[in-house]
């Protein structure tokens, strides 16, 4: 598949921070287990025909010998290759072919559930909930079985200032029992922080900023899709100040061909990203 999701690493100011994926603690590992099994996903009037967006449940340990059970979004650029934030991954299972079949499943609106089979790539993120220094919050994963839907493309000509694109986002939702999301559109104008641009002098090396379009915990690593339905960013944080703005990588050295290394250096993409 040729495409080379639009973008570029930034760094985001103290103002937010990342959109940590929606999650139940203090769970038993049986029980984070038994959650898993009965992730769902429904679907929105205006989002019947998108069948290629997921939500991803994920177990990851606490402390105390406890774990935790968190929903975030993902979507399919591959056969079997989805994408999603590496903040939504476990850190026992961010290195490159660790089997993540124990720890991560993906539900789509078909009602079909999809088991992880291998993680191939998860940049590093630190540990801060306020800023990003110089890295792009991705990962990559595939799974076992092939899924229903398109394959997402991206679109080589990335976000423009001022654009209004669709957010296609599974907003948490949250049984006695269950646990798992509603995917909904959210159309969104996305512009660019005026001091990140004199931080770095060129909007190619930017990083949107969604405005009027709510970014709620849940919606990490949903697709910023175009009219044409390719995707030109995705998500990875909100804000702490204003409840209808959020954060997304604006990726235009992502190379899903090459999952396992999909970070490009190149003239336009000059900072490095370093795998967990």
């Amino acid at each position: 598949m040729k495409g080379y999701l639009i973008g570029i690493i930034f760094i985001i100011c103290a103002c937010g921070g990342p959109s940590k994926e929606h999650e139940r603690t203090g769970l038993t590992r049986e029980q984070a287990e038994e959650l898993m099994q009965t992730l769902f996903l429904n679907t929105s009037h205006d989002t019947a025909h998108i069948e290629s967006v997921g939500v991803l449940g994920t177990i990851k340990p606490r402390e105390g010998g406890l774990f935790s059970y968190g929903v975030c979004t993902t979507f399919r650029v591959g056969e079997r290759l989805m994408m999603t934030n590496s903040h939504c991954i476990a850190a026992n299972t961010k290195a490159p072919d660790v089997d993540c079949s124990a720890n991560i499943r993906v539900a789509f609106g078909n009602g079909n559930l999809h088991v992880c089979d291998k993680i191939m790539f998860a940049s590093f993120v630190p540990p801060s909930d306020t800023y990003y220094d110089l890295y792009a919050d991705i990962a990559l994963f595939t799974l076992k079985t092939t899924p229903d839907g398109d394959i997402l493309e991206a679109d080589p000509n990335g976000v423009r200032d001022g654009e209004v694109l669709n957010l296609i986002a599974s907003d948490p939702m949250q049984l006695p029992d269950a646990m798992g999301g509603v995917l909904r559109k959210k159309p969104c104008k996305m512009i660019y922080a005026n001091s990140i641009l004199q931080m770095f002098g060129d909007q190619r090396y930017a990083f949107p900023v969604f405005s009027e379009c709510a970014v709620v915990q849940g919606n990490s690593g949903s697709p910023v899709l175009n009219e044409a339905g390719e995707v030109t960013a995705i998500v990875y944080g909100n804000s702490k100040s204003k409840a209808d703005r959020g954060f997304a990588v604006n990726m235009s050295c992502v190379d899903v061909d090459d999952p396992r290394n999909p970070w490009k250096f190149s003239p336009h993409c000059p900072l490095s990203v370093t795998a967990q």
